[in-house]
Parts: structure tokens; C-alpha cells; sequence
């Protein structure tokens, strides 16, 4: 691989780096982590799931086949609520991937997918949204998608059934 060479100008002052492009980007990090202290802290804040930290997360569980998603069968006993945020987990990985146009699902197709009553659905999804693990929209029907905190929760009960990091 080449070398490359990167010129900042920040301040009044010149920074030049030069070397492999996998030290340059870790040089950059550096100068803008000592530079600007403030986007080092808040890079510490974030989180971010992209689609193979998300697909790691459900695949103990979760099997997706021609866009459809499908509970593995040597799966332990979960809860509903579990359960919901495993089958919305899956449908934002199937938008992220480009499979569907949606992230979200109704309350029917959560029902079907967990194997589950609306009506029990219905009260763990009202649970799961006043925690703040799924998110509700109304374009034309009700639909839920799940958030960021339903993500980690979910990834920590995983890790807790298998005994592993997911």
C-alpha cells in the first residue's frame, strides 16, 4: 500500500502527516482528540450499531430468510417482551440491509411473528414504549420500530441466555 499525505490547517498552524493510510487515520484521531478535546468526549458518548453490530446481536436467535424473520428453534424460553424487540431488532437490520422500506411493524405482525395474542402484545409493547425501548408512529396504522436502548437491552438478555457477548 502507498503512502499518502495529509495536510491540516487549523488556527493560523500547519499539520502535516505522512505515512500508511492506517496510521494517518490514527494520527488524525490523535491531533483531532488533542485539538478538540470536546468531539473526543462526545465520540466517547456515542453509540452507534451499524448492521453487523445489530446482526451479531440477534443472530442466537434470529434467522431471516428471503426477507422473513424466523425464530431459531434451539432458542431458550424468552419473554414476550424479548421477544418483540428481537422480531423489531430483525426488521431494522432486513431496512438497514435494503431488504423492506420500513423498520417498523403493526401490532398484527408482531403478534404473528412472536406467535403471541394482539392483546398480549399490545400491553408489552405500552410497557416497552414507556421504557422507552420501542418507538410507536402513525402513518395511516400504528407501527413500532425499536430503539437504540431496546437494542442494547436486548443485546445484554442475549448475552445472559448464552452466557456470551453477542
Amino acid at each position: 500500500m502507498g503512502i499518502i499525505r495529509v495536510k491540516i490547517e487549523w488556527e493560523g498552524e500547519i499539520f502535516e502527516f505522512e505515512g500508511k493510510p492506517e496510521e494517518i487515520l490514527l494520527e488524525i484521531e490523535r491531533f483531532i482528540s488533542k485539538f478538540i478535546p470536546t468531539l473526543s468526549i462526545a465520540k466517547k458518548l456515542q453509540i452507534s450499531l451499524d448492521l453487523r453490530d445489530i446482526a451479531e446481536i440477534i443472530s442466537p436467535i434470529i434467522r431471516i430468510s428471503g426477507g422473513e424473520i424466523i425464530f431459531a428453534k434451539d432458542v431458550p424460553k424468552m419473554s414476550l417482551s424479548d421477544k418483540i424487540l428481537a422480531v423489531l431488532t430483525a426488521k431494522k437490520l432486513l431496512y438497514l440491509m435494503g431488504e423492506t422500506k420500513e423498520d417498523s411493524l403493526t401490532l398484527k405482525e408482531i403478534s404473528e411473528l412472536t406467535s403471541s395474542s394482539r392483546k398480549s402484545s399490545s400491553s408489552r409493547l405500552s410497557e416497552l414504549y414507556s421504557q422507552r425501548m420501542v418507538e410507536k408512529t402513525k402513518v395511516g396504522k400504528v407501527r413500532y420500530k425499536v430503539s437504540i436502548n431496546g437494542i442494547i437491552h436486548l443485546k445484554r438478555k442475549i448475552e445472559k441466555l448464552f452466557g456470551r457477548v453477542a
